[in-house]
């Protein structure tokens, strides 16, 4: 229908507002997208939280190479770099952003860690219903929960029953990511790296190789 973004979460929100508390919106801060919390704010105001979730830089930036072409696809060193830098400066601009939303607005804000999320699911969400004025569940069982996950598009796994026992930690980029571009990517992002914890982890890295 040619709605924007906003638009069609705004409509959205409205026709569930009457049997739901709370509405998700899982879109991302990207290129394209850097604004939208900005713009989500100026319509909904108090009622809207960010939750920015944050990364190792090194991470997301072989998530995204391996996505784009595989690692063992044997695409040109240029065209590794290429997509390195892209995914270096994006990783960058994209949480830029988020702190600068952070910034503006303390009490619409919350930063969560994903490698905390993983290793404990419970207290992070927990600390993320709190803040939406909702009571955490005494237990955070596997459950199909179709009738309240009307994503338009996404990750395939938003059909799948959800269950926080399964969440796992992917560290492939531990072992699989060459050399050089950890290096370029810990250069690249070390100011944000550092606000978020991950200047050790890079220290003991660096020095195990």
């Amino acid at each position: 229908m040619g709605w924007s973004h906003e638009e069609l979460t705004l409509a959205m929100r409205k026709h569930v507002s009457a049997e739901y508390a709370v509405m998700v919106d899982s879109s991302k801060t990207a290129w394209v997208s850097l604004s939208i919390p900005f713009g989500l704010f100026r319509k909904v105001g108090r009622d809207f939280l960010l939750v920015h979730l944050v990364r190792d830089p090194r991470g997301v930036c072989w998530s995204a190479m391996r996505k784009s072409r595989g690692p063992n696809n044997g695409s040109r060193p240029s065209s590794r770099l290429f997509e390195s830098l892209q995914a270096a400066i994006g990783w960058t601009a994209s949480n830029l952003a988020c702190e600068i939303f952070g910034w503006s607005h303390p009490k619409n804000y919350l930063r969560v860690r994903y490698e905390d999320l993983v290793h404990t699911p419970a207290e992070v969400i927990g600390g993320v219903l709190r803040r939406v004025s909702l009571s955490a569940p005494s237990s955070f069982e596997p459950s199909d929960a179709k009738d309240n996950r009307h994503q338009l598009y996404g990750n395939a796994m938003r059909f799948r029953p959800l269950s926080l026992a399964g969440l796992r930690e992917d560290m492939a980029w531990k072992t699989l990511m060459p050399r050089s571009w950890r290096i370029l990517t810990r250069t690249l992002c070390w100011p944000l790296s550092l606000r978020y914890g991950y200047t050790r982890k890079i220290h003991e890295l660096g020095r195990r190789l």
